[in-house]
């Protein structure tokens, strides 16, 4: 991250897919002085920010994107202090290109190193975790069910299977018992090694966490209170917290990896207290734009004064519904009181984002058949806003 002689940053936010990790970093990065450009296909949620400066319209073809990224950054890349990839399969994609000139100075790894491994898949990340004394659970790979029935008799139950790549607990499954463990195994190898993991037991939480070059400059924690699909899925409740550990096992992420940026870690705390890490998630997570000092910290790296910034202790303890996901978990629990408290989680600063979300949220529980006849609909009558374009 370098500042040019200007009273402003410039940051390329990249992303493919319509993440809902990424729709408020827009906010945060104009709160640390940073004019913003996402660099994506047309109809992503993120593009109705107010806080983006600009949109380049980008292919929705992974591949096509990459390369056109590439050219804009052969022509532009000077411009920018900062390039950010805020989607996980794009992360992965353009990884597979490692060791090509045009990736240097800006991949959030050292492009040459087996750091890009450790960024994009789990499996190597846990391996070298444990090797580095980090504390995590027991786990092994597996090619078959036979060999998962061989440590669910080590481990006991229940178990995590894990793929090598997943979000929001998409490549993830939990086993509570023999007779489940072998359709578990089918549904998530699709002909690929799997991770077997002891489940560790306790409270389950995240850190969200801004690195400079593998250090870490701030960092904010929550226990999990309620995820929404599943208990494996995206947290929708969190409690804010701060526990001694997480600093020194950020540091040793750090050092393991190089990474520069924003990510995300999964962690597990024990009945006595111990932390145990889950996984790494190697781009922006939803809950950072919660707390000021994420600006504050993204500020001091990009002026080159990286100084470390703790929780504030006023702010621990302070529950946070997520928005969306507190709103889907409210509607199918239909609970009026949860939906209210979901909404003093919507960015009011940020209308047209708001508004954005809000359809994304009535189309997931609108009917297929019914969106459709309301599009022809609303077409037809040339007069009517198309809620449910995306």
């Amino acid at each position: 991250m370098r500042k040019k002689n200007s009273d402003r940053f410039r940051v390329l936010l990249v992303i493919r897919l319509d993440l809902l990790g990424v729709v408020r970093l827009p906010r945060l990065l104009h709160g640390a002085g940073c004019d913003v450009t996402l660099f994506a296909p047309r109809r992503v949620t993120v593009a109705h920010s107010r806080f983006l400066d600009r949109h380049i319209v980008a292919s929705s073809s992974s591949h096509q994107l990459i390369e056109e990224l590439a050219a804009h950054l052969a022509d532009h890349r000077d411009e920018y202090q900062w390039v950010i990839l805020g989607d996980e399969t794009l992360l992965q994609e353009i990884a597979e290109r490692k060791g090509e000139r045009w990736l240097e100075g800006w991949f959030p790894v050292n492009p040459m190193s087996r750091s890009v491994e450790l960024i994009t898949s789990k499996f190597d990340f846990l391996q070298a975790a444990a090797q580095a004394g980090l504390p995590v659970p027991r786990f092994q790979f597996c090619d078959n069910v036979a060999e998962a029935r061989r440590l669910a008799e080590e481990f006991g139950f229940p178990l995590i299977l894990k793929r090598p790549t997943s979000m929001a607990g998409s490549g993830v499954r939990k086993v509570w018992g023999h007779e489940d463990l072998a359709p578990q195994f089918e549904a998530i190898s699709e002909g690929e090694p799997v991770m077997v993991q002891q489940c560790a037991m306790g409270r389950r939480g995240q850190t969200e966490v801004l690195f400079d070059a593998g250090r870490p400059l701030c960092w904010e924690s929550s226990y999990t209170l309620q995820s929404w699909p599943t208990e494996l899925a995206a947290s929708c409740v969190r409690e804010l917290m701060d526990h001694p550990t997480i600093e020194p096992l950020l540091q040793g992420i750090g050092e393991l990896t190089g990474f520069h940026g924003l990510g995300g870690v999964d962690w597990v705390q024990d009945a006595g207290g111990a932390v145990s890490l889950i996984e790494f998630n190697a781009r922006p997570t939803p809950g950072c734009h919660s707390m000021e000092m994420f600006s504050d910290a993204v500020r001091n790296s990009l002026r080159g004064t990286p100084d470390v910034l703790h929780p504030p202790p006023e702010a621990l303890h302070r529950k946070i519904h997520m928005f969306p996901q507190s709103v889907y978990q409210a509607i199918d629990k239909r609970n009026p009181a949860m939906l209210l408290r979901a909404c003093a989680n919507l960015p009011f600063n940020d209308p047209a984002l708001m508004l954005a979300l809000l359809k994304r949220v009535i189309g997931h529980y609108v009917p297929a058949r019914t969106r459709q006849w309301i599009k022809g609909w609303s077409g037809a009558a040339g007069t009517v806003t198309n809620l449910f374009e995306r």
